[in-house]
């Protein structure tokens, strides 16, 4: 299912991109502006989900994008699986939190 949601969100990239070059290439009135910003937008959108869902594994856990570098989230995953706890990560407002029930 993530292999199909990637290939997905990558068509609907380039579909964004292709639209918008055409749309900004005959741009002649208000409603060709709007749905050029529309473009832009969903293309923004989307590849700021690409890039979130690249940066998680299947479990929706976040891991490095570089090999022998990271935030060491699979150290701690495997902690986590050894001794049955449950784990969550919650990213935002330039915060980064914990979450882990010890089982």
């Amino acid at each position: 299912m993530r292999e199909f949601l990637l290939t997905a969100i990558i068509l609907s990239i380039f579909a964004m991109l292709f639209e918008g070059i055409i749309v900004f290439r005959n741009l002649k009135n208000k409603l060709h502006a709007y749905l050029f910003l529309n473009c832009i937008t969903m293309l923004v959108n989307n590849t700021g989900y690409l890039l979130e869902l690249l940066s998680k594994t299947e479990d929706g856990h976040p891991v490095a994008s570089e090999d022998d570098h990271g935030i060491g989230t699979r150290s701690v995953l495997d902690f986590a699986k050894k001794t049955g706890s449950e784990i969550r990560y919650i990213a935002g407002n330039d915060m980064f939190k914990v979450r882990m029930l010890i089982g």
